[in-house]
């Protein structure tokens, strides 16, 4: 009798552990993933031969090499920053 009560305890305990872990990381998803209002995606233009995307802004063209672009965000100070 002593050892089920002992084990009930240890799966309430479990679970609300679970429960909490489970709350925790969907917050900190939330707050970490939050996409800025201030967010503009740009179309994708990708090379699959160079592995290379371009885009063009303020009158020049900007050419990545390994990766592409995702967007421009502006920060706090209203100034532009490109997000890889």
């Amino acid at each position: 009798m002593k050892l089920k009560k002992i084990t009930n305890l240890i799966i309430i305990i479990l679970s609300f552990c679970f429960i909490i872990g489970i709350g925790a990381f969907i917050y900190n998803s939330v707050i970490t993933y939050k996409i800025n209002k201030d967010f503009k995606s740009i179309p994708l233009q990708f090379n699959a031969d160079d592995s290379s995307s371009t885009y063009h802004t303020q009158n020049s063209q900007i050419t990545i090499y390994g990766g592409f672009v995702k967007g421009i965000q502006k920060d706090k100070n209203n100034i532009q920053k490109t997000i890889y």
